[in-house]
């Protein structure tokens, strides 16, 4: 399977079910799953391995659902912008918590709820360079297109501001790094 941001199974995220305003990570942790095994796997199914039947989740979640349906995927938790870009080199998908507050401020051509400024997830996948600056993909679960001032899911941010959004004053990177066996 190639890039899951793709995939329209996993968007949108508010998709008027009771929990769709927490599920953030959760449509994360589904993306990386459907990347690595090419299985959908649904939200309600996560909620429940994790017993988790309302409310968002954290990296540590994410990292526990990815290693549990994608078993051979090798997942690492990160606090480490460095890391972060040496796995986005590699390949990998990259599932971090960023300051939507921040991505308001300083991205909001690209933000999903220009009202949102609470913490959030979203995926990173790939790692370009264009013009002697590094660029990476950036899925938000958020762009879903409902609204004309909305971008549609997909992306492409500089290193620094991918940076600049994961380095929250509140919690500092925390991301969850999930590549595909070899």
């Amino acid at each position: 399977m190639a890039n899951p941001f793709r995939d329209p199974r996993v968007l949108p995220q508010l998709d008027g079910s009771a929990t769709a305003g927490a599920d953030c990570a959760f449509r994360q942790a589904q993306a990386a799953i459907l990347w690595v095994t090419g299985t959908l796997v649904g939200i309600k199914a996560m909620r429940s391995w994790l017993q988790v039947p309302a409310g968002g989740i954290g990296m540590a979640s994410v990292r526990r659902l990815v290693e549990h349906y994608a078993p051979g995927a090798t997942v690492a938790y990160t606090t480490s912008t460095t890391v972060v870009w040496q796995g986005l080199a590699l390949g990998a998908y990259v599932i971090c918590a960023v300051d939507y507050g921040w991505v308001n401020d300083n991205l909001p051509a690209i933000s999903g709820d220009h009202a949102f400024r609470d913490d959030h997830a979203l995926g990173l996948f790939g790692r370009e360079p264009v013009r002697k600056r590094t660029y990476t993909e950036w899925h938000d679960s958020l762009g879903d297109n409902r609204r004309a001032n909305i971008p549609k899911t997909n992306s492409m941010v500089r290193a620094r501001d991918a940076n600049g959004a994961m380095a929250s004053p509140a919690h500092g990177v925390q991301a969850v790094i999930v590549q595909r066996p070899a």
